[in-house]
């Protein structure tokens, strides 16, 4: 993880890079169950960065996704909060 925030932190035009705090346990959003422990298995982060430009963002996007790859991990992308 701090190694993706690093990559990250290290493309032009982003001024702010933060883990947004957990608050409690996240629910996959297909799952219709209350919380059984396969809902709620894994590690998950939430983490907003700031790009000044959409080319900036657009080169957040590829350093993430090719950091989700390497690791094997799932990734989304949101425009808001």
């Amino acid at each position: 993880m701090q190694s993706t925030l690093t990559a990250i932190s290290g493309v032009d035009d982003v001024d702010r890079i933060e883990e947004v705090a957990d608050q409690g346990v996240h629910l996959r959003d297909d799952s219709s169950s209350a919380g059984l422990g396969e809902d709620t298995a894994g590690d998950f982060h939430d983490i907003e960065v700031h790009a000044m430009s959409t080319r900036a963002a657009a080169d957040v996007r590829a350093c993430a996704e090719r950091a989700a790859r390497a690791h094997g991990i799932a990734l989304e992308f949101v425009d808001r909060f």
